[in-house]
């Protein structure tokens, strides 16, 4: 292997120094740019934290204590898809916090139809892990001890699923769109739970962003 001559070492060194002045000035720039872009949704910003910091008292005061399990785990999830938006617009990126924002209006339309029937509904969530802990199953090295309790309770709920669709689809159709074509989807479940006005206008007003900054 052979030595760096003097000649390239000084050619790498004055690089570095090229790369560092360049990096500082793209930094400001960049820094300048966020804030512009982040100034534009201070009110919201306000308005989000607000509610993260609503969630963060009724958890510490111990109000959802007593509610089922998986309230607990969507609470929890909407606490951390908030966090996640906030930070995104905070930096100015706010076309990464679309998908999160998809995700929190989903997250609120299930919930809507959950409470519409809890306890049937809350327990047709509930056992759609085993679908997903199934089809994961082979990926990870399991003891064999929880491989045969998710085998067991994936024979006993498959029939209540369509695997590959989402965990409400089976019983949505052959509840409210038996004998018709439509397919069960957030769209239908949006409008089943009074949200189709909030589906067309996030959904449509997202695409066109999201396409306008692919350009």
């Amino acid at each position: 292997m052979r030595e760096i001559t003097q000649e390239e070492l000084e050619r790498f060194q004055n690089l570095e120094n090229e790369f560092l002045s360049y990096k500082t000035k793209i930094e400001s720039i960049m820094k300048k740019v966020q804030e512009q872009g982040a100034e534009q949704y201070d009110e919201k910003i306000y308005f989000l934290k607000s509610f993260q910091l609503l969630l963060s008292f009724i958890a510490e005061k111990g109000v959802i204590d007593h509610e089922h399990e998986e309230v607990k785990n969507i609470f929890t999830k909407v606490y951390h898809d908030l966090g996640g938006i906030i930070s995104c617009l905070e930096q100015g990126y706010q076309v990464a916090a679309i998908p999160l924002i998809r995700v929190l209006f989903e997250t609120t339309v299930n919930v809507k139809f959950i409470y519409q029937d809890f306890d049937k509904r809350i327990k047709i969530y509930e056992e759609a892990k085993f679908i997903e802990q199934y089809k994961r199953m082979d990926k990870h090295d399991l003891p064999e001890e929880q491989k045969v309790y998710i085998r067991k309770n994936y024979k006993r709920v498959k029939n209540n699923y369509d695997e590959y669709k989402s965990w409400y689809s089976k019983y949505f159709k052959q509840n409210f769109l038996k004998g018709t074509k439509k397919s069960a989807n957030l769209r239908q479940l949006a409008k089943h739970v009074g949200m189709d006005m909030e589906y067309e206008e996030l959904y449509g007003s997202f695409s066109l962003v999201s396409h306008d900054h692919q350009q």
